[in-house]
């Protein structure tokens, strides 16, 4: 028989529920985060307009979206079988 774990508050102290992999998303999540925070400045400071930027920024979105469709797609045509009736 497996024991079981002692509560938090016979312990004394918090659950460890977060398990590495959740450790390692999260750590992940952090880091493409601050990226996407800081590379609209950078973008910003290399055109020489306002103009340019908002451009680059609705034509960066517009694709996001197409790639986003493209994937979602992709998913439904391959996982989705319609069984004859």
């Amino acid at each position: 028989m497996v024991p079981s774990m002692p509560s938090a508050s016979s312990r004394g102290g918090l659950l460890r529920v977060l398990d590495l992999i959740t450790g390692l998303a999260i750590t992940f999540g952090g880091i493409v985060s601050l990226g996407i925070l800081h590379a609209p400045g950078e973008v910003a400071a290399q055109l020489p307009d306002p103009w340019w930027y908002m451009a680059t920024w609705i034509a960066a979105g517009m694709f996001v979206l197409a790639l986003g469709e493209e994937t979602k797609t992709e998913l439904v045509v391959r996982f989705v079988h319609h069984d004859p009736i």
